[in-house]
Formats: C-alpha cells, structure tokens, sequence
C-alpha cells in the first residue's frame, strides 16, 4: 500500500473519509416535502364524474394520473413531490378485461375540449406539504 506524505493527498484521504462516515450514518440531504392530493372536479357548477385527473410537473418531474368517481372526487394517496403541477382531464380507463361503464364515458363528454390536454387547460395544482383537497373548476 502506497502512502504519501503530501498535505493536499492528506486533505483528499480526510475528505473521503468524512464522506464515508457521513454515508454509512445516514448523513443524507433533507427530502423534498411531499404532499397528498385531493378533491372534486366541477364543471358549471356540477361535479364531473367521469373520467381521470392527470397532474404534472416538468420542473420536479413528477406525473400522476387520478380516477374520479361517481361522485366527482378523486384522490392520490401516495404523497408526491409538493409543487405545482399542472392538470387536465383524461377519459376514462379500464382494467383490463374490463369495459368502462357507459355512464363514465357519458360524463367525460361533458369535459370542455381544451380541459383534456396538459397544454390547453390553464389548469393547476399547487401541492403543499401535508394533505390537501382541492376544487379543479373546469371553464369553457
């Protein structure tokens, strides 16, 4: 094994050493708050019951995609990163073998057009550390 006696190779041996030590005890930089999101999509007035929330945030790059009930609310019960996302409504998906129920379909025709794209809603999400609910209001 090759030792050297030079300051700057000690001060190298030093700083791996204490990057080491830092690693092995969980010296880890702070995480990214998270947060939980959810709520109701409405449409003049009138709660949307089909079809899915699509969150997205390109400076975080994080996505999420949200079924909403029959009730017109959705949740995402893993926390993702909190910032602000933005959003659309996308049809309905089914497992598959499975079809989506009528109804659901009807209910997604009732999304304005430009609400069905990330580019064309205008919509967004802000995700706070912690649980948050939120009203998505569809317009025209």
């Amino acid at each position: 094994m090759f030792l050297s006696r030079s300051p700057a190779a000690a001060r190298r041996a030093a700083a791996c050493l204490l990057v080491s030590v830092a690693a092995l005890l969980g010296c880890d930089p702070p995480e990214t708050p998270k947060g939980t999101v959810s709520g109701t999509v409405v449409y003049k007035g009138k709660p949307i019951t089909g079809g899915e929330v699509e969150l997205y945030c390109e400076a975080a790059g994080v996505g999420a995609n949200v079924p909403i009930d029959e009730s017109g609310r959705f949740a995402l019960a893993i926390p993702i990163a909190a910032a602000t996302y933005q959003a659309c409504i996308n049809p309905p998906h089914a497992h598959p073998g499975e079809e989506v129920p009528p109804a659901r379909m009807r209910a997604f025709r009732e999304v304005p057009a430009k609400a069905r794209a990330l580019k064309t809603s205008g919509l967004t999400v802000t995700v706070n550390k912690g649980a948050n609910d939120v009203t998505i209001e569809l317009k025209d």
